[in-house]
């Protein structure tokens, strides 16, 4: 019998029949054709004369690309099958010199430190305080990116929007503001690439706002595979044919073609609209539903301190009960419902054109169920962002100096090698280049204890500069 470990796994979790509030958008696939699902292995093919190549397209690829910028506002847009990751390893790239800065806001993906890595580029943090009862990262403010932008000679501003929770920047403003100093603005726009469905319904698009560049995960709320991302560019700033270059470098020489077909189909299903819009009237009233009958609060327009949100991103806040986000998150998961994540007051799910009435309605109950059976949490407590840390050496010059693993306990005072984050939503507690505190090792000893998966340690221990 043959020992095939990572296909039983999977088969086993198959055979659960899990409903899906989780990435991929496809949710198992039925969010695909018919015919694609029939024939995927017969397109996963490689560039022959009848295939065009992705990274020298000429015929079927090259039209796909166009009618995606087409649709999105964008001068060009570039297919990924290395996933958003590499859209901001390729934005960075193209917009920086090796030795610059870019302005980020602190709750970077972690993917952003790590191409500070790669490319020798130092970042200027902008810190993020919290949305006011919800205890989720608030967006950085314009003012905030024009003090910074003042203070400091950078190359570019690269930041989240939408954020995991679906909360978005001023992008338009804050675009006005980079470009008023002659620096383009790139937006890590990962969870954001439904929004051109309906410009009524969604925030506006990160390239349609004015940013120079935005990636955005066609997999996370589309129907494309995991590790599909569109990248676009709509700019006078950024050295297209560097982007391009970079695009070819950062990616597989062999690329997926059936994710590349799966974006060709997301785009042109996403050009209708229809499904979208019911489910933005669905998810809208499943939260006023949840809200009336129950202390769980939904994170919604109305609630966000004046900051855009995406309805149909699914935050339920159960700070009002003696529970915890994680809690919430397993209790979902025994009744066989994936969430995406959770934190220490909330648990998110993610719903898309693929989800049905009948599995939201499902939703609905489980999470009222839950909350039926907790009790109040009594004094009300507003968590507190995650400690602010100095950056002593550049990440690339942390990460090349000679490393010793110790005990986290024992690292207050050192310069950490690594980046540490609760993954999802990988936002970095301690960033590589950065001297560790005894606020931040009990923050990240805080969360791992509620539930929280911690990245970038090793059975405890931190690596740190010798």
């Amino acid at each position: 019998m043959r020992n095939t470990p990572v296909f039983d796994m999977l088969e086993r979790y198959r055979e659960l029949g899990h409903i899906s509030f989780a990435m991929p958008g496809h949710k198992g696939g039925r969010g695909f054709p018919a015919p694609f699902l029939e024939h995927i292995c017969a397109y996963d093919v490689t560039e022959l004369a009848e295939t065009d190549s992705l990274h020298a397209p000429r015929e079927a690829i090259r039209e796909a690309m166009r009618l995606a910028a087409a649709f999105y506002g964008a001068e060009e847009t570039f297919f990924l099958v290395n996933g958003s990751t590499a859209g901001i390893h390729c934005m960075l790239a193209a917009a920086c010199r090796r030795g610059g800065k870019v302005l980020v806001n602190r709750g970077c993906h972690m993917s952003l430190i790590h191409a500070c890595i790669l490319f020798g580029l130092e970042p200027v943090y902008i810190p993020q305080g919290l949305l006011e009862g919800f205890g989720v990262p608030a967006p950085v403010r314009p003012a905030q990116v024009q003090a910074a932008l003042s203070r400091h000679q950078v190359q570019a501003v690269l930041l989240t929007s939408p954020n995991f929770y679906g909360v978005c920047a001023d992008l338009e403003e804050i675009a006005a503001i980079a470009h008023a100093h002659r620096v383009p603005l790139l937006v890590d726009e990962a969870h954001g690439a439904h929004f051109a469905a309906a410009d009524a319904l969604f925030p506006k698009t990160a390239i349609r706002a004015g940013a120079d560049m935005a990636v955005q995960s066609a997999h996370k709320t589309l129907n494309a595979p995991n590790q599909s991302a569109f990248l676009h560019i709509r700019s006078d700033l950024v050295d297209r044919e560097r982007l391009r270059a970079y695009t070819v470098m950062l990616q597989t020489s062999s690329p997926s073609y059936p994710m590349v077909a799966a974006m060709d189909l997301a785009r042109a299903e996403l050009e209708d609209g229809q499904q979208w819009g019911a489910l933005y009237r669905a998810c809208v009233a499943l939260k006023a539903r949840i809200a009336a009958q129950s202390a769980i609060c939904p994170l919604t327009a109305a609630c966000a301190g004046g900051y855009a949100v995406d309805e149909t991103r699914l935050v339920f806040n159960f700070s009002a009960y003696q529970t915890t986000g994680f809690d919430v998150f397993r209790k979902l998961t025994e009744q066989g419902i994936d969430a995406e994540m959770a934190d220490l007051d909330n648990v998110v799910c993610i719903a898309t054109a693929a989800n049905t009435a009948a599995e939201l309605h499902i939703l609905e109950k489980a999470l009222l169920s839950i909350a039926e059976k907790l009790p109040p949490a009594g004094t009300r407590y507003e968590a507190a962002p995650p400690p602010v840390l100095e950056q002593a050496l550049p990440p690339a010059d942390a990460f090349d100096a000679p490393g010793v693993y110790l005990p986290l306990k024992q690292a207050a005072g050192r310069i950490s090698k690594t980046t540490a984050a609760a993954y999802p939503p990988g936002v970095p507690v301690i960033a590589c280049g950065e001297r560790v505190t005894a606020e931040a090792i009990a923050y990240l000893f805080a969360l791992q204890k509620a539930g929280a998966e911690i990245t970038g340690l090793r059975e405890e221990q931190i690596e740190v500069v010798k």
